[in-house]
């Protein structure tokens, strides 16, 4: 039952969801699929929580820690995939870039969280996820707000520069959202955890960019019909503003996430973590002795 139930609600839903951009949400073809897979999703829930081994283990969700943690991840999912997404439209779509030029003005993004990871996995064990979560969200958002302040004309360098420092953000991100999201998790039930928030990841990653597309598109037909009153010196700049809607979205989704984030509880993931690094030194260490 929960396998049945689990695979119609969550293809149906992303189905859904990847036909905004070519339908809209108006029409049959998102909605039909989505209201199947909620309704679907609905009977899942009812029905694992009331088995003794469901295929999903919904009851991680009463951990308050686990909770939290899937919720920041869902709107820093969405705003870290959904600016992957609209940026290269933007690139190749009204600065007319070529795919590889395009590549290389996102990239500095990877080469951003490449170098300050290893200074976020020392930092974590110190000063715990909550304020890495709080301050990386917000500073990614801040950083992220500098793209409205571009235009058609602005140097590729400037996106560079910005993606780079989004990515310097979200590496004090990434590891301790799911360094705290199993914090709380027992051993046994670590990999029932993994894959609801896998799964998690995977919807939020999906709604995060049809609720963008949506925007963008809203956007870019409003400029379709205002064309003619429009010069036509002027109508890349439209085009190109158009896309201000979902960068700002982006925004507002880290912004959401660190707001979330405030309430998290260092000192009760941080005693966990300790705990667990120093059985994992005594087992060395017993093992070394041993050897």
């Amino acid at each position: 039952t929960g396998f049945v139930l689990s695979a119609v609600s969550l293809s149906a839903i992303l189905y859904g969801l990847n036909r905004v951009e070519v339908a809209g949400w108006g029409s049959p073809q998102v909605q039909t699929p989505l209201i199947v897979g909620l309704i679907a999703g609905v009977v899942l829930v009812f029905t694992q929580s009331r088995i003794k081994d469901p295929l999903l283990a919904l009851r991680l969700f009463r951990d308050r820690t686990f909770t939290l943690t899937n919720i920041i991840s869902a709107f820093s999912t969405a705003s870290f995939f959904g600016l992957i997404l609209v940026m290269p439209l933007m690139l190749q779509g009204v600065r007319h870039l070529s795919p590889s030029m395009s590549g290389l003005t996102t990239f500095p993004q990877a080469l951003g969280v490449m170098m300050m990871s290893p200074l976020s996995r020392i930092v974590y064990p110190k000063i715990g996820p909550r304020r890495m979560l709080v301050v990386g969200l917000t500073l990614a958002g801040g950083v992220m707000l500098l793209l409205l302040n571009t235009n058609v004309t602005s140097n590729l360098w400037v996106y560079r520069t910005i993606l780079f420092g989004r990515g310097l953000c979200w590496a004090f991100i990434f590891s301790p959202l799911q360094a705290a999201a199993f914090s709380q998790i027992s051993l046994p039930d670590t990999g029932r955890a993994s894959a609801l928030y896998s799964t998690q990841r995977q919807v939020a990653s999906s709604i995060g960019v049809a609720v963008l597309i949506s925007l963008l598109m809203t956007q870019i037909n409003h400029v379709k019909a205002t064309l003619g009153t429009i010069p036509q010196a002027a109508q890349a700049a439209h085009f190109y503003n158009a896309y201000k809607v979902p960068f700002l979205a982006t925004c507002l989704f880290a912004f959401g996430g660190a707001f979330f984030a405030l309430f998290l509880d260092d000192d009760k993931i941080l005693a966990v973590f300790r705990q667990r690094a120093a059985q994992q030194a005594a087992a060395s260490a017993n093992e070394s002795s041993n050897s």
